[in-house]
């Protein structure tokens, strides 16, 4: 077996280079290269739009579609049913409880109780606080548990909630050198920097609809739902973006729920008789069977995006200008329209450069008004010049249709659903799954009888029914397009047998690059050894659809008629009779989409490559991935929580990649595998969540307790109330190991393998502290790394160094202080290259670099010494020489003078408010420079022309240097290059932007 080395991971600090690279043309609108997250089977479908670049930041905005079916009730967004507008972030959160921040009764307040802090079974003053609280707890008039809460920002997205042991500091999930802080502005917001030091504001709110329970039976209020971003600011304070909204609101449509009472195991103890009734005139339980229906309706005032601002340009959000008409319903709110970039002019109006139209119509049933959901049919992308250059055009499955829902009356909610909510054309009278249940109306004597319930199949999933409204086919602009085709989730239950699981997965995707052409088809056969079937996601029994309790009656007084005169015989409370009462629901207790929205995951997925020409398959891919099932707490129905393990999940383990070798056998190729988590975070394992409670005994008759008062000493059982802690658990998932074994193509036991294995040594900044890899020869090879958290001193949390500690504070977690390679020979580590970065600290706050040393490598140099703090001071290896110099910057923090010690000096201009590099000046510094600078002519050139005039002023002012220019159109790129000989290259771009045409200065092409 030979090793060989993969990858360099480390580079020689050279000369850092500032200039824009020439711009190549670019492939716009590929057709039908979609990925899939083979883990759940659902395609990953976006359509880019526009990319906002201001200096470091770049924020995507896209169409993104999700294609695991269209729910009966969801209420599509602005964009239409299934697609949703990807821009900047947000933070949401999953409602534990009550809202964390409400006072007195939040988790925030510091209102949610251990189990060990609870004694509710004795009869002092003290132990009635606790039985209270549970009564309270059990209510709904006190939140129950912590919030999680998910951050979604460009590029990163993961969870967190606050810790009760810790003042309530923010716990990440998985763990993450994401730093987050809470505002109070009033309310709840949050700041968010990433590992890098940008920084996401989040601070305006969407509002949604809960209810809370009260002393008075609940109620419906509303809580913040998400907080969506407002600003970003760049790590270096150079760059700012900034977000404005508008508010909608809507109804969503009303939602059936059923429930089925059943009270049996009827015992009337103590029973008034021979003219003796109970003071309130109770007779006796009776055995009953009652079936009742609920109707919910959700409200939502959303913030929806209005404008971006940035400092070349900025992005507007258009509504159309009539109201939606979806459900049949007449509301205020509108689609989405178009979306228009605008380049900031200098010293001109500003120019807009792309305009992309939203064109919508309606899903309808038949002529079923009720029915109407926002489709979107095209999205057409017009240039500067106006005129359109790019069409996407989009098409759906309609051989079945959504039905009607209703916003303004509960009538006619359809129950015509799965388990998952997702459309089954069933006929039920009831959203109940169907049972039979044993009945005993008497607990003494008399026999026990079957009573059914529900449905039988009225919640099971339709493969054809479920994909009604799902997108089928995406044309591109090149005229290519690609079809989608589905297939219903797939698991094995406990008795295993196969069973459907609401939600689509893909199924195969045929991509054409026009009408009549071959495609090129991707197939997908999910399971070990192609099954067919994936892990259930969820937890599914039938003790989930019903909640039992055991009822007592208590009397307090009891008369008896004596010669018509009502005498006095006994003084309660006493237990005058039991019953068992069960309560069968539409829906379980727990969910049944997996607690990451995945209801089935598929942890092996084998991907054929289709020739359609031939017939056959041209070779495979088969995925292994982690897997890990979710945490339950609980018994019973109601008693039951899912704390979410989806962190150890999803990440790809292995990938072979197999050849056709014909006759329909495949060779293996190429084989990846992959090793994850990096640092034990025992000490984040198994912190409180909440409590969890369940209330066995309804006692009625008897006063209901509040706070100050406790139940009498006869009602107290200690089997009132079944209470447990809940845990919330992160980790961390860094890759740690790859595995990489090329075969040879005659002998598959014969393979090239290349190992890189990364250490995670200090869990503040969690990047790779060690990168190990091997050479041609099979020499261990080693790159370390040194961030500003590896010299915080022991028993701080500061360095003891001005400026590190400036880099933690804006939590520049990802700055490299030091970087240096080893090689081992035999027992011999030797160090064979190296670098040091020195930062130093603006009067404007901003942290650049002032100077890179670069290792003199001595050979067979044994005795390296890492840089380390001594009082406050960092020091270094004796053999490192300074090597690059950054001399000065301007008023936006770019280096505008470079050199390398011994090479001539370097300057760079910028121009365009600091966004580009304008010049490049060699044999000069910018002291000598700066008299012939005019940098308002670099800020806000009134065209290319006005800007090379003034480069060429400074080109003869200064005849020993030598001298590139370059201008730019913003928001489009490098419009030329002019070289220190005077040669030019010139880029034109068509109306919306893309490269078309390179001349230089002769106009040849």
């Amino acid at each position: 077996m030979n090793v060989r080395a993969q990858n360099n991971y480390y580079e020689s600090p050279q000369k850092p280079s500032y200039l824009v690279k020439s711009p190549n043309t670019a492939i716009l609108d590929k057709f039908g290269d979609y990925d899939v997250s083979l883990f759940s089977g659902v395609p990953n479908i976006s359509i880019p739009l526009y990319t906002i670049k201001s200096g470091g930041l770049e924020i995507p905005i896209s169409l993104v579609y999700h294609a695991s079916g269209i729910r009966i009730y969801d209420y599509p967004s602005w964009v239409g049913s299934g697609w949703a507008l990807d821009v900047g972030g947000n933070v949401s959160r999953q409602l534990v409880g009550l809202p964390d921040e409400i006072p007195t009764y939040g988790y925030l307040s510091g209102a949610t109780r251990k189990s060990l802090d609870l004694d509710p079974y004795q009869t002092t003053s003290g132990a009635s606080a606790d039985y209270n609280y549970l009564v309270r707890l059990n209510k709904g008039e006190v939140d129950f548990g912590a919030d999680i809460y998910s951050y979604n920002l460009p590029g990163m997205s993961g969870k967190f909630y606050f810790d009760t042991d810790s003042s309530f500091s923010p716990v990440l999930i998985p763990y993450s050198p994401v730093k987050i802080e809470r505002l109070n502005i009033p309310g709840l917001g949050f700041r968010v920097f990433d590992q890098g030091g940008n920084q996401f504001s989040f601070y305006d709110t969407e509002v949604s609809s809960f209810w809370r329970g009260d002393d008075y039976g609940g109620r419906t209020d509303f809580y913040t739902s998400s907080w969506v971003l407002n600003s970003i600011v760049s790590a270096t304070k150079l760059d700012t973006i900034s977000f404005s909204y508008s508010s909608q609101s809507n109804n969503g449509p009303y939602e059936r729920s059923d429930t089925w009472v059943v009270d049996d195991y009827i015992d009337n103890i103590d029973i008034p008789s021979g003219g003796c009734t109970t003071a309130d005139g109770f007779t006796g339980y009776t055995y009953s069977s009652d079936y009742s229906s609920t109707f919910s309706q959700s409200t939502t005032f959303s913030k929806d995006i209005n404008e971006i601002n940035f400092k070349n340009g900025r992005v507007v959000f258009i509504l159309d200008s009539l109201v939606r008409q979806d459900f049949g319903a007449t509301n205020s709110n509108m689609a989405l329209a178009a979306i228009k970039v605008y380049e900031k002019g200098y010293n001109v109006a500003e120019r807009l450069i792309r305009t992309i139209n939203l064109h919508h119509s309606y899903f309808i049933s038949g002529t079923n008004a009720n029915s109407k959901r926002l489709r979107l049919d095209s999205i057409t992308i017009n240039g500067s010049d106006g005129l359109v250059s790019s069409k996407y055009k989009l098409e759906y499955n309609t051989s079945s249709s959504l039905p009607a829902a209703y916003v303004n009356t509960s009538a006619n909610a359809s129950t015509a659903k799965d388990l998952w909510g997702y459309y089954n054309g069933s006929n039920s009278q009831t959203t109940i799954p169907g049972r039979t249940i044993d009945v005993k109306p008497t607990l003494v004597g008399g026999s026990t009888t079957q009573v059914t319930i529900g449905t039988t199949g009225a919640r099971e999933p339709n493969e054809s029914y479920a994909q009604a409204g799902i997108l089928k086919r995406i044309y591109f602009p090149t005229g290519g397009f690609t079809d989608f085709e589905y297939e219903l989730n797939r698991y094995k239950d406990d008795n295993d047998n196969m069973k459907l699981a609401g939600g689509l997965r893909v199924k195969s995707i045929s991509s054409y690059t026009g009408l009549g052409s071959d495609p090129v088809v991707k197939k997908y056969k999910y399971g070990e050894g192609e099954s067919g079937y994936g892990r259930a996601n969820f937890f599914i029994a039938d003790y989930f659809f019903y909640d039992e309790q055991k009822c007592k009656y208590y009397y307090n007084e009891m008369h008896c008629a004596t010669n018509d005169q009502p005498a006095f015989i006994s003084s309660g409370p006493i237990l005058s009779a039991t019953k068992r009462r069960r309560n069968y629901f539409s829906n379980p207790t727990v969910g049944v989409s997996g607690t990451d929205g995945i209801p089935v995951v598929y942890s092996t997925v084998t991907e054929y490559i289709y020739d359609n020409v031939n017939s056959k398959s041209n070779g495979k891919t088969v995925y292994q991935f982690r897997d890990a099932v979710d945490h339950f707490y609980g018994f019973s129905g109601s008693l039951a929580f899912v704390v979410s393990n989806a962190i150890n999940r999803g990440q790809l383990l292995k990938k072979t990649i197999y050849k056709n070798s014909g006759s329909s056998s495949f060779q293996k190729v190429q084989e990846t595998e992959n090793v994850y988590n990096a640092t034990s975070l025992d000490g984040l394992q198994g912190r409180f969540g909440g409590l969890l409670l369940h209330k066995n005994n309804v006692t009625e008759n008897v006063y209901d307790i509040t706070m100050g008062y406790w139940p009498p000493t006869e009602t107290i059982a200690s089997d009132d109330w079944t209470y447990y802690n809940i845990y919330y658990e992160t980790d961390d998932n860094y890759l740690t190991r790859t595995i990489t074994r090329n075969y040879d193509e005659l002998d598959e036991g014969v393979y090239l393998s290349d190992t890189v294995s990364f250490e995670y040594n200090n869990i503040i900044h969690q990047q790779p502290s060690i990168i190990t890899y091997s050479n041609s020869n099979g020499e261990p090879i080693k790159v370390y790394n040194k961030y500003p958290a590896d010299y915080i001193q022991p028993g701080s949390s500061y360095t003891g160094n001005g400026i590190l500690d400036s880099l933690l504070s804006y939590n520049m977690q990802t700055s490299v202080v030091e970087k240096w390679k080893t090689i081992k020979h035999g027992a011999l580590e030797f160090t064979t290259a190296g670098f040091v970065n020195k930062y130093q600290q603006l009067p404007n706050d901003k942290i650049v670099l002032k100077e890179q040393d670069r290792l003199k490598v001595q050979e067979g140099n044994t005795s390296f010494i890492q840089s380390h703090i001594n009082s406050g001071s960092l020091e270094i290896d004796p053999n490192y020489e300074a090597k690059v110099h950054y001399g000065n910057y301007d008023e936006y923090a770019n280096p505008t003078q470079v050199n390398i010690d011994g090479d001539i000096p370097e300057t760079i201009l910028w121009g365009y408010r600091g966004e580009y590099p304008v010049a490049k000046i060699v044999g000069a510094t910018y002291n000598e420079v700066e008299p012939y600078l005019d940098q308002e002519i670099l800020d806000f050139p009134a065209n290319d022309g006005v800007l090379l005039n003034h480069l060429n002023a400074i080109r003869s002012s200064l005849p020993a240097t030598h001298v590139s220019a370059y201008t730019f159109s913003p928001l489009t790129g490098m419009t030329s290059e002019t070289a220190p000989n005077g040669r030019a290259i010139y880029f034109w771009y068509d109306n919306i932007g893309r490269l078309s045409i390179v001349v230089d200065n002769e106009g040849k092409l």
